[in-house]
Formats: C-alpha cells, structure tokens, sequence
C-alpha cells in the first residue's frame, strides 16, 4: 500500500509530501516500521537538532537509509539493537538519529529485526517519541566527517 501525506517540518518549516510503502515483517527481516501501531525503543534521551534537520532533508530528498537494526519485545514494540552500532566503519550507528527524523516526518522507517529479545531493560530505554531535540554541540560535524553523503 502507499501512502502519500503532506507534513511540515518543525525545524525548517518547510512543506514535505511523501509518500511510503507500508511492509510487515518478511522473510528477509527486514520491514518498515509503522509509527501508528508499532512503537519503537532506544537508550539514547537527547539528539543534535542539526543531525535530525540532515535526516529529515534526507527524507525529503528521499534518499534510502540504511535499516536500523532492532528486536522484537511484544506485539507491536521494538528496540534499537546496540550489537550493530558502530559509526566508525560501514555499519551506521544505532539508529536513534534516523527514528528520530523519520517520526517528526511521519514516515515509515526501515528497519532489520535482529534474533533475540531486547538487549536493554526497560528502564533505561526510552520511546522514540519522548527523544529531546537539543541545541548541537558538534554532533553534525561529527557526522558529516564519518557519513561522507550527510546532508
């Protein structure tokens, strides 16, 4: 099914129509996460405004992300896995920067469901949604230096 939706970024104010294909899980693991129904968890509370604007752009220029990789808890709700992350070789990092951009522009965010139960308990994880969008404080730079094609 595709979906086409009209949205605003909040950070750069700008009128983004996407549209996106809705997948559920296959043989090959990977799906497209549906921030509807499905909920999605990580462990990092804060992200750099500058890095999610990079993806939410990257969104609207519809570039294809990598997927993040995650666990199955229950019905319906997802980890962000840490046994992938690893900014520094051809692996992205977790994938808190991309859920976080794809949520604010309401769109599906690709992801591999990895073997095994969630790694963190639930205390120390936190939604997708309750992520604080803070000033930068060289996240970017950071990232343009080891993501060669950040926007």
């Amino acid at each position: 099914m595709t979906i086409y939706k009209k949205y605003i970024n909040p950070l750069s104010h700008v009128i983004l129509v996407v549209s996106y294909r809705i997948f559920f899980m296959s043989s090959e693991k990977i799906f497209y996460l549906d921030w509807r129904i499905q909920r999605l968890f990580g462990w990092e509370t804060e992200k750099s405004d500058l890095v999610v604007d990079a993806i939410i752009r990257g969104i609207e220029a519809r570039d294809d992300f990598p997927p993040v990789p995650v666990h199955y808890d229950r019905e319906n709700i997802f980890y962000i896995s840490p046994l992938r992350e690893n900014a520094h070789n051809s692996q992205p990092a977790g994938g808190h920067n991309r859920a976080v951009g794809h949520f604010i522009a309401h769109v599906s965010l690709k992801c591999e469901l990895l073997n095994g139960p969630p790694i963190w308990p639930d205390e120390m994880c936190i939604e997708i949604p309750d992520i604080r969008i803070v000033d930068d404080r060289g996240q970017y730079a950071e990232q343009r230096t080891i993501h060669l094609a950040y926007r």
